[in-house]
């Protein structure tokens, strides 16, 4: 399964793709929050040194952004990788890959993939995406998943323009 940020900074997207056991490579928001690692959570009811009891769970370091994250690269954690044939040449890019746990309303989610994709030019771009396909499905096979997304969206603007709702042609129809 694959989709933009809308799907995969939206924890009932995700959550329900892990309860149905699929696999997604879907993209995170520059500003999407993970633990690089594990992080302990504080179960609700827990007393401090002072005040009450807490009522609901929380954790006990706070999440990194994930920009910074792929800011802190090193060099040697990129692979280039071919995703597709375009029409004009292979779309080549780089990409760099590690274990986090997201933040999901505040708590992590189960061990993900963060995938971080990097233009190759001048000035690289950096996408970053999240997967939870198991460790033997290597980064090369998880970037093509994730660079068909372009072609899915293209099949439905042709649908929605060879069947007129593109246009709002069906305004006037009396059914």
């Amino acid at each position: 399964m694959t989709g933009d940020s809308v799907y995969g900074d939206s924890p009932t997207f995700v959550q329900g793709g892990r309860a149905l056991g699929t696999w997604y490579v879907v993209d995170a928001s520059a500003d999407a929050r993970v633990w690089v690692a594990e992080p302990v959570v504080v179960p609700a009811g827990t007393k401090g040194r002072r005040g009450r009891a807490t009522t609901a769970p929380h954790v006990a370091t706070k999440p990194e952004r994930v920009d910074a994250v792929a800011a802190r690269l090193p060099a040697t954690a990129w692979t280039r990788v071919v995703v597709a044939e375009g029409s004009q040449g292979p779309r080549i890019f780089e990409y760099a890959a590690l274990w986090v746990w997201f933040s999901e309303e505040g708590l992590p989610s189960g061990r993900e993939r963060l995938l971080v994709r990097r233009s190759v030019g001048q000035e690289p771009e950096l996408k970053c995406h999240r997967s939870n396909a198991p460790e033997q499905i290597t980064v090369a096979k998880l970037a093509p998943v994730r660079g068909c997304h372009w072609s899915v969206e293209q099949s439905f603007q042709a649908a929605k323009g060879e069947c007129g709702l593109d246009e709002y042609e069906t305004r006037g129809w009396v059914g």
